[in-house]
């Protein structure tokens, strides 16, 4: 930071230059927020803003950390019978926007080059882009909406995807049995991510047999029969 006769200059002694992408764009951010900074002429102190003394006291600590409290989820996610852990776990990531797409390692500091999508080619690689908006995931969920005679809302997320399971007309059944398959496609997306041929059909027969498996072998109170899975796991 420099003073000038017009005002203050900021001069950037980068150790390397920010990537194109997420890091960009949050130093525009920040370069946007300094434009109004004004420096104060008086002596620099510490100051406990969260008392009206600006003292710091155990008691006003605890009254912030109160008031500033996370609010728990209104909308939990639903495990769903016969899961596999490690799909559970993955899928409490997407929700949370914790996978490592490129987007999220950019903003981690990672350096992965183009933020754009290796399967499309056409947006940023966010989770929600890459699981849900990308051709390649728009192909097989259209493929999985037809297999459960499924008319499929466009969703802005993850969460909003997992949690759509509630809206399926019928018994409890068939509530569990979409929300497997809704977590199973998102998983098996995600795993064909990084293979060299990757096939919209290879992904829709993996969450055909697999989500079988899961639900006669893992669930209870679930009756699957292979050949009505196969026409339609809702009927």
């Amino acid at each position: 930071m420099i003073r000038t006769e017009s005002g203050i200059d900021w001069r950037w002694n980068w150790s390397r230059r920010p990537a194109l992408g997420m890091e960009t764009r949050q130093f525009q951010q920040l370069f946007s927020l300094l434009q109004g900074f004004r420096v104060s002429e008086t002596g620099d102190k510490w100051t406990w803003e969260a008392d009206d003394e600006e003292a710091y006291t155990i008691k006003s600590l605890k009254k912030t950390l109160e008031l500033n409290r996370i609010p728990a989820d209104p909308n939990p996610m639903k495990w769903a019978n016969g899961v596999p852990l490690k799909v559970k776990g993955f899928i409490w990531k997407a929700r949370l926007d914790r996978i490592p797409t490129k987007v999220a390692l950019t903003s981690r500091g990672v350096q992965v080059g183009s933020e754009e999508c290796s399967f499309c080619f056409g947006n940023y690689e966010s989770s929600e882009h890459l699981l849900l908006h990308c051709l390649f995931a728009t192909m097989v969920w259209n493929k999985i909406a037809r297999w459960c005679g499924w008319s499929m809302p466009l969703f802005n997320s993850v969460r909003e995807c997992m949690d759509s399971y509630s809206d399926i007309t019928g018994s409890n059944s068939k509530k569990e049995t979409m929300a497997v398959i809704l977590k199973a496609t998102v998983w098996y997306i995600w795993l064909v991510f990084n293979s060299s041929t990757p096939s919209v059909d290879g992904v829709v027969d993996k969450v055909r047999v697999n989500t079988f498996f899961w639900l006669k072998h893992r669930a209870r109170k679930i009756n699957v029969v292979w050949h009505k899975w196969c026409s339609n796991p809702l009927l």
